[in-house]
């Protein structure tokens, strides 16, 4: 999850991912929380390449930004997609200068795991369009003109038959101004970034209270529901608040997936190995 907040542009504050990081090491030590420091440090040094690229490159028809991953993410390679020529030309330029500061580092190129913001302004009122890389590439193509052969468009992956015609439906028209059909194409149903952040935060929330628990009841192998509770609170408290309804609802799904079960006669919850 937190893999792909950062990579969508979904995280509010990187500063409190970091925080949320130091609160899962203290419940589960170093070890099992380094890669969770290594997606942050990577979002971090991506902001400052991007940033010292774009000092440089201040003339650029865009604002865009890079994210250099390590094999932490564990992002598949794609197969190759055409961009759009503005754009190749900038990422031509951030490999040279990212090859002559790390010349011992190898990477490969994934845009589709990027997106892009195109804004419409051919319709009724002006639309803004979340995209893929390829899917960018195409739009930006009616720019030069409003109808396309299937020949002339087939190279952008397309699966349309040779004499198929293709025009710009000029009377576009939608609800929302801002229409997502990156997450359509990689079959994700679309939602608001406010939305997801907040699911996902739940998630992590969720997550974090659950690992306290697993730690303290593997180390204790038994403990009272108060006790339990009282510990929780206080290894959290850096960042969650008290919140009995999460605690209830971690305890149940560990019981459900037979991490730990209740105590026979007693208000304790046991763990099991």
């Amino acid at each position: 999850m937190m893999r792909r907040r950062l990579i969508e542009g979904l995280s509010v504050d990187i500063e409190k991912e970091k925080r949320f990081n130091e609160a899962f090491t203290t419940v589960l030590g170093l070890p099992l929380t380094r890669t969770l420091h290594v997606l942050t440090s990577d979002v971090e040094s991506s902001r400052q390449l991007t940033s010292t690229f774009q000092e440089s490159h201040k003339d650029a028809q865009c604002d865009f930004s890079f994210l250099v991953l390590k094999a932490a993410w564990d992002l598949q390679p794609e197969r190759p997609s055409t961009l759009a020529p503005f754009l190749a030309v900038h990422q031509n330029a951030f490999e040279k200068m990212y090859r002559n500061r790390y010349r011992q580092r190898k990477f490969v190129w994934i845009p589709n795991s990027s997106y892009a913001e195109v804004t419409g302004s051919c319709f009724s009122r002006k639309f803004i369009f979340v995209v893929s890389a390829s899917q960018m590439a195409l739009l930006l193509r009616f720019n030069e003109r409003t109808t396309y052969s299937a020949y002339a468009l087939r190279h952008e992956g397309q699966s349309i038959t040779e004499d198929t015609t293709i025009s710009l439906n000029e009377g576009f028209s939608s609800e929302d101004d801002r229409i997502d059909l990156w997450k359509k194409w990689k079959g994700v149903l679309p939602r608001s970034a406010s939305r997801g952040g907040k699911r996902t935060q739940e998630a992590d929330r969720l997550l974090l209270v659950e690992a306290a628990i697993v730690k303290i009841a593997k180390s204790r192998g038994r403990v009272a529901h108060g006790e339990l509770l009282a510990e929780v609170v206080d290894r959290t408290r850096r960042i969650l608040e008290p919140d009995t309804s999460l605690f209830k609802q971690a305890t149940e799904k560990l019981i459900e997936r037979e991490f730990i079960r209740r105590a026979e006669g007693d208000d304790a919850y046991v763990y099991i190995p």
